[in-house]
């Protein structure tokens, strides 16, 4: 194993609580990037997997797919829509799936999930997201949904490359990404 995998595996486990199969009212796929192409990025194709597996299994009774990727009107689908795409791939039933296109970072999805939860009267979630970004993903929604709402974390593990977004194109960038990301959310107050 080279010195990149090792420090990358410490990153992607360092601080996320991982449940081998939790059950939850609903699983929440959180986007991660589109390709070039407008087509899921490798990390959002991964989440959605992923997604339509934990739902195949029996985790969760429904299915939320969040995230946009970009502000609103910037791009000509939603990460929402591709993972949408996938799972109707995957035999996921399309009544079972709840899309939320709108929210274009980490903090907009958790508040975006909180409307959703509150609307459909969701208790516990099991979230899934890229490896490295799981933890900042858990943060943001423990910070939104409080200390008594049940979150399992699932880490879709992906290939970095292929993505729209410069920083998911290497496990180094993303880490520099994500690491300042995490620290500008704890000055504003967001985990």
């Amino acid at each position: 194993m080279t010195l990149t995998h090792r420090i990358e595996r410490m990153f992607e486990m360092k601080g996320t609580p991982v449940t081998p199969l939790p059950k939850a009212d609903v699983i929440a796929a959180i986007g991660c990037s589109l390709a070039p192409d407008w087509q899921a990025g490798p990390q959002t194709y991964e989440i959605a997997c992923l997604s339509a597996e934990l739902y195949r299994a029996g985790a969760a009774p429904k299915v939320a797919l969040i995230g946009s990727g970009y502000k609103p009107g910037q791009m000509p689908t939603t990460e929402a829509q591709q993972m949408y795409r996938i799972c109707y791939n995957y035999k996921v039933p399309s009544e079972v799936c709840v899309l939320e296109g709108n929210s274009f970072n980490t903090r907009e999805n958790a508040l975006a999930f909180a409307r959703l939860a509150e609307q459909h009267g969701w208790q516990s979630v099991i979230l899934v997201a890229q490896q490295l970004h799981a933890r900042r993903v858990y943060l943001a929604f423990r910070k939104v949904l409080g200390p008594d709402f049940p979150i399992h974390v699932i880490k879709a593990h992906s290939i970095y490359g292929g993505s729209s977004k410069w920083f998911l194109n290497s496990f180094w960038a993303f880490l520099l990404w994500d690491t300042l990301s995490l620290a500008y959310f704890k000055v504003r107050g967001w985990i």
